[in-house]
């Protein structure tokens, strides 16, 4: 793999050279590549502030960027950028899809609609599906990399997403209705309707509203290797999906206000786990969202702005007696999820030529209730159980600020950029984090950043109040002792921009996470662990044990070659381990009983060190595009996905099993696009994905979309 990745980094760098070879300086159309280096990103310092000129790693994908090619979902969008990987993006629809951002866990990386945190405060960390997201309604995404947690709190660890819906468009009645149709492997489809409005009245008020259903027609997500034809399912996992958008607003030089209202609905067919077929799984998720939010504009200098949200998602999991593997399965189950989420803060900006100051304070509030019902009936016995939790909940008081001081020095300028966050969290109290961000632009080609961050995570509510607890040892799952996971970050980038035409940016980072929080079994500790069974069984919980080190570097470029043709490409190399002490056990929660990690199996009777991480593998993407005339333009994708572990269920890692390893292959895909202004208000797109017909595995027992197309017509007025 290594091997692999080198290659393809080397012709990343080749390219690069090919580029500054061929780069034409002046006389030429403008486009997205230049407008990249202008773009004006808010996310990275809460104040507007030039993607060139921020002293983060960032990424900008406006509305046209999405419009450029029919992607099928946002994972499918975001996993083309430098340091992003989502497992889950590229299977059938509908399927479980987690967020990785430099070697980040899925519950470290923050996700924003309109600066307001999405995420499933039911599950056990806090995890949002990011299929649960889709492409409607968005005006532009920022991307920025790294830690966060000063300017935006908890789970910020790998970086932030802040996902900013549309405001007002141009004066009048317009908008754009567009019809998707694909496949992506035997027997399956995917239909995609969207319908965009948008109402813009001189005096500055304005409305839009969209709506986006998809209907697919899946995959058998599961690879089965049930050798019996009898009781092998087959089965295809469908999916459905309505997003309904609406947005109120008005907007002039000094005032900004909006309230916007999201209704999304889903329903997936979902399988037992790797390798194991489920013909009557069904997961059903709606998430209400009301974001509001309203900025005034004193005058250049300085302005007050106050954004909050509120979410309330329901997910029901029912499974329905079936068969699986030739052995009749007289089981049902079902669980119902409900959570809540309330933001509210306040914000000031003020700057001049020297300094520019943003404070805030605000309040973060979330609320989780479950119920859980299980039935297990055969010939020779029977039994039901019942779970809740209640209406538990937290809250975090928060206070920030960040300061940046600029000096000019001859064409150079120096900026430094300090900040700090103080977190009253309900239940494990105070805790605060820093930042300090230098920059150094040489010239106006060339700037050097760094970045000296902390962050935190704070524990789910599952991981502090689950209720089960264990008969024998009177242990709960919930510890609500739990702290944060903490973190400290550090990073060097250089920004490069030779020409108009052309715009580099190269990082190497090192992010080190401690207290991370690790379910465990725990069992007899009067007893040898190799004589242990079934019945020494103490409960389980959670724990803040283990440390997690990450090491990547990343490359990243944007060029126009010529009127006609463009190209950008990014790499990123990530390595990393986990180190676990058994000085670091909780005695007084475990009871002195012996601890084995749920992750990978380890009993903690010494240190443990577990070399490479799972599901983090270096990256790499490669884009071409020509336009052939001025109506039809073809572009090239290639992304390459370097080889990495993933984890599976293994019976024998102890007498109830744990996840152990595997290594899956790296992968390569070659994606086709055509797109055609064949009217000035019609666009037609073609897209060929997995033009080669790749076979590959994202994660261990589950399928992927092979060679497929993607048909999609727009009528723009």
């Amino acid at each position: 793999m290594k091997k692999k990745m080198f290659f393809v980094t080397a012709v990343l760098i080749s390219s690069y050279a090919q580029v500054q070879a061929q780069i034409k300086p002046a006389g030429l159309a403008e486009d997205t590549t230049v407008k990249q280096l202008n773009e004006v990103v808010i996310t990275a310092t809460r104040s507007e502030k030039k993607v060139k000129e921020t002293a983060r790693s960032v990424t900008v994908f406006t509305a046209a960027d999405i419009q450029k090619l029919p992607y099928q979902n946002l994972g499918d969008l975001l996993s083309r950028s430098e340091g992003i990987y989502i497992p889950g993006a590229l299977q059938t629809p509908g399927s479980l899809q987690t967020f990785g951002m430099r070697g980040a866990n899925s519950n470290q990386t923050l996700i924003m609609i309109d600066g307001i945190k999405i995420s499933d405060a039911t599950s056990p960390d806090n995890v949002l599906d990011f299929s649960e997201l889709s492409l409607a309604n968005i005006e532009r995404i920022e991307i920025v990399r790294g830690s966060h947690s000063t300017l935006y709190g908890s789970s910020a660890i790998g970086g932030v997403i802040n996902i900013i819906t549309k405001q007002n468009g141009k004066q009048g009645f317009n908008g754009n209705i567009s019809s998707r149709f694909g496949t992506f492997g035997k027997k399956t489809s995917d239909f995609t309707n969207q319908a965009f409005f948008n109402y813009t009245d001189k005096s500055g008020i304005y409305a839009n509203a969209e709506v986006l259903d998809t209907r697919v027609k899946g995959l058998n997500a599961i690879i089965d290797t049930n050798s019996n034809q009898s009781v092998k399912l087959n089965e295809q996992d469908d999916f459905f999906k309505t997003d309904i958008v609406g947005k109120l607003g008005f907007r002039n030089k000094k005032t900004d206000a909006y309230i916007s209202y999201r209704n999304a609905f889903q329903q997936s067919d979902i399988d037992d786990g790797a390798y194991m077929d489920d013909n009557n799984r069904i997961i059903r998720i709606k998430r209400d969202l009301i974001t509001y939010g309203a900025q005034y504009n004193f005058n250049n200098s300085s302005s007050l702005k106050y954004i909050g949200g509120y979410s309330n998602m329901f997910r029901r999991d029912k499974d329905d007696s079936t068969i699986r593997g030739g052995v009749n399965d007289y089981t049902f189950t079902s669980g119902k999820y409900s959570g809540r989420n309330w933001n509210n803060e306040l914000q000031y900006n003020w700057k001049n030529k020297t300094w520019n100051i943003v404070g805030g304070v605000g309040v973060v509030k979330e609320q989780m209730t479950l119920e859980t019902f299980v039935y297990y009936n055969s010939p020779f016995f029977s039994f039901q159980s019942n779970g809740k939790i209640d209406s538990v909940n937290s809250n975090t008081k928060f206070v920030y600020v960040h300061t940046e001081w600029k000096q000019t020095l001859g064409e150079s300028l120096l900026s430094i950029g300090v900040g700090g966050r103080l977190n009253d969290h309900s239940r494990f109290g105070n805790y605060a984090t820093l930042e300090l961000t230098p920059s150094f632009r040489i010239t106006e080609k060339v700037m050097l950043y760094g970045a000296v961050t902390s962050a935190y995570n704070a524990p789910s509510l599952y991981q502090l109040f689950a209720p089960n607890k264990d008969f024998a040892s009177g242990i709960t799952r919930g510890n609500d002792g739990l702290q944060p996971e903490t973190s400290l970050s550090m990073e060097l980038g250089m920004k490069l921009s030779p020409n108009k035409n052309l715009f580099i940016t190269v990082s190497g980072f090192r992010t080190r996470v401690n207290n991370a929080i690790e379910y465990v079994y725990l069992w007899n500790g009067s007893k040898p662990v190799n004589s242990l069974t079934y019945l020494d069984a103490y409960g389980d919980t959670y724990l803040n044990i283990g440390t997690n080190t990450v090491l990547g570097a990343e490359v990243s470029f944007n060029a126009i070659l010529s009127r006609h043709f463009t190209i950008s490409g990014n790499a990123s190399l990530l390595t990393g381990e986990l180190d676990y002490s058994n000085s670091d056990i909780d005695k007084a929660k475990t009871k002195s009983n012996h601890v084995q990690l749920y992750s990978n199996g380890s009993f903690l009777t010494a240190d443990v060190n577990v070399n490479k991480l799972v599901r983090r593998p270096s990256t790499a993407n490669l884009s071409l595009s020509y336009k052939l005339l001025d109506q039809l333009r073809i572009t090239a994708d290639y992304r390459f996905v370097g080889g990495r572990q993933d984890v599976f269920y293994d019976s024998k890692l102890g007498p109830y099993g744990a996840l152990g390893r595997s290594g899956l292959d790296n992968y390569s895909l070659v994606n086709l696009s055509a797109n055609w202004q064949a009217l000035k208000q019609v666009l037609l797109q073609l897209q060929l994905n997995n033009l080669l017909d790749e076979e590959y595995m994202e994660i261990a027992g589950y399928t992927t979309r092979r060679r497929g197309f993607v048909l999609n017509a727009r009528f723009t007025f």
